[in-house]
């Protein structure tokens, strides 16, 4: 074997988050898992991941080549969208031969519709779903012939463009089951950070178009993970000395009984001693009596219950309704387990200002519950961003895909609604007592996150 055999081969992985979201590189730590533990590329192939955040684009593009890699792959999400494609054309331009992959949930539909992807010119391939399976079968092909030819081929899972067409292969392998999915947390290769991420499930069996975890946005069913390995990989968590506050990892904790019942005994299980806060999401109509009693022994931090419009005309849009009364119910069954966030989307087609004002009204009266107004993302990866035109809405790229009009709001209404949540807010934080009680995030002016402080003694336990 020449020494050029005996090199392993560099895979790099990179995430360049925007400072404004500080999402954590989950995506990129199970990519690295699933090539560790594929037997055939363990002892062959070198995996990197590059945590550029606050970086350059010039910064980002030196660093990564500096090691040389053989491939690399971007995590690239509708927030770090344009600084991955800047670094990916400097990167072009100093290593033309060197193969460049995209993969992340911005991705999901585009097969269907690709006219707003512009970094073509910097990209080989772009991975349409998970990426674990298509990964390791890109590298498989890459070690018997390297280079950006092989990395562009219509290998299963992969978009790309061939003389100015867009073509794509069949769709990729999907994990089916959880032992396809190797934990970053089990291989003990998750970096430790104060708040991580756990994964609880992936997919969704709600079709909510403004949500890219939607049940056809995923190739897969809803996948949940079992409690054996939820408790497992939060007993890791709980020995980090970083480590303060876990997401529960879903987009809806409560999608089925069973699945709640499971994560929180995964909870008590892997942190006995309650040394970690918790956060869930929740469906406001599946909250149920019983979910009071599992959630025993869990030092929430976080309920946050998913709203999103109180408007019937937004239901069929947005392909999800919840009522006032599911939501009152949802609080009176979690009172007093930890503090109980709402989270409303403004700028959702079918909203008015009339009706997102008349929605305020009626939630700042119910106690004790803490209000979080986003500003509609229409979100690449979403049916809301594929079927933007027919649902009238119009959104800025430069400022995250951020709404600028939907069919029955302007944009001077979305200023007027902005206005009139900060009101309420000022209101509130005249009234004094829960300071923050009313947050919004996507606003042309932003506010601190209301999330309480953990204690100085947060890790000490009666």
């Amino acid at each position: 074997m020449t020494p050029m055999e005996n090199t392993p081969f560099r895979l790099a992985l990179v995430n360049l988050c925007e400072d404004a979201y500080g999402y954590g590189a989950g995506a990129a730590e199970y990519l690295e898992a699933a090539v560790r533990s594929a037997p055939e590329l363990r002892d062959r192939v070198d995996v990197r991941i590059f945590f550029l955040q606050g970086s350059t684009a010039e910064q980002a593009a030196e660093t990564v080549l500096a090691w040389s890699p053989d491939l690399v792959g971007f995590s690239a999400y509708s927030w770090n969208l344009a600084i991955t494609g800047e670094t990916s054309r400097i990167m072009r331009r100093l290593a033309p031969e060197r193969p460049i992959v995209w993969g992340g949930c911005s991705f999901l539909h585009l097969r269907q519709r690709h006219d707003w992807f512009e970094w073509w010119d910097a990209v080989d391939a772009v991975v349409v779903g998970y990426g674990e399976l298509t990964l390791i079968e890109l590298l498989g092909r890459l070690l018997e012939r390297p280079g950006r030819r092989t990395a562009s081929q219509l290998a299963p899972g992969l978009v790309t463009q061939v003389d100015g067409v867009v073509r794509s292969g069949p769709p990729g392998r999907q994990p089916m089951c959880s032992d396809q999915i190797p934990s970053p947390y089990l291989l003990g290769s998750a970096r430790h950070v104060p708040r991580p991420y756990v994964e609880m499930a992936r997919g969704c069996v709600f079709n909510c178009t403004f949500c890219s975890d939607a049940k056809s946005s995923r190739q897969i069913p809803f996948l949940h993970h079992p409690a054996d390995r939820i408790a497992a990989e939060i007993a890791h968590i709980v020995a980090w000395p970083e480590a303060e506050w876990i997401d529960a990892g879903a987009s809806t904790a409560n999608v089925s009984d069973q699945a709640f019942l499971d994560v929180c005994e995964a909870i008590r299980r892997g942190d006995p001693n309650q040394r970690l806060q918790y956060s869930f999401q929740l469906y406001p109509s599946l909250v149920r009596p019983g979910h009071r009693d599992a959630l025993q022994g869990i030092r929430i931090g976080k309920h946050l219950i998913g709203l999103q419009s109180l408007s019937p005309a937004t239901f069929a849009p947005m392909r999800r309704g919840s009522r006032l009364e599911h939501l009152r119910r949802a609080v009176d069954l979690l009172a007093g387990t930890g503090p109980i966030h709402v989270s409303v989307i403004l700028g959702l087609p079918g909203e008015t200002l009339a009706s997102f004002a008349q929605m305020m009204d009626l939630l700042v009266e119910i106690e004790p519950l803490r209000i979080s107004v986003h500003r509609l993302l229409v979100l690449p990866g979403t049916q809301m961003h594929t079927q933007s035109e027919a649902l009238g809405l119009k959104f800025d790229p430069k400022l995250f895909y951020r709404a600028t009009q939907s069919s029955s709001m302007s944009n001077d209404d979305l200023r007027a609604a902005q206005e009139l949540v900060m009101e309420h807010g000022r209101r509130s934080d005249r009234a004094g007592g829960d300071r923050f009680r009313i947050d919004w995030t996507n606003f042309d002016i932003q506010r601190k996150a209301f999330d309480p402080p953990i204690p100085e003694d947060a890790n000490s336990v009666e």
